[in-house]
């Protein structure tokens, strides 16, 4: 080990143990260490972000962007907004209890294709 490897671990180990001044030399040298290290990595190019689609006015239009609703025909010319797939599994999965009939019956009526969602785990309550 190096004497400055030595006084390094003896810093570090200074800081942990509460001295204030040994905390603000740490913080120094990572500070040198993160500034050595940004001027060694290759340039990045900027991040360009282009809205696809104009911001969403309400809730509804928020969920049709976010692919968590799509809209489906029923009784004809009605459109009514129905759960995707994705969204009900993971709105199963973070429940921890069971679900009351009801409750799964609500689901299923309000997915888009009950049939596709995995009910594997799912209990009642």
């Amino acid at each position: 080990m190096t004497i400055d490897e030595a006084l390094q671990h003896k810093t570090y180990q200074d800081a942990i143990a509460g001295s204030r001044l040994a905390q603000r030399a740490v913080i120094k040298m990572i500070e040198r260490r993160e500034l050595a290290r940004a001027a060694k990595a290759p340039a990045r190019p900027g991040v360009i972000v282009k809205r696809a689609q104009p911001e969403p006015v309400n809730a509804d239009a928020a969920l049709l962007l976010l692919d968590i609703t799509q809209m489906h025909s029923t009784y004809g010319a009605y459109l009514a907004a129905k759960l995707t797939t994705w969204a009900v599994e993971a709105a199963l999965a973070r429940r921890r209890g069971g679900f009351t009939r009801e409750e799964l019956d609500d689901a299923r009526r309000h997915a888009l294709a009950p049939h596709d969602i995995c009910w594997l785990g799912v209990t009642e309550a």
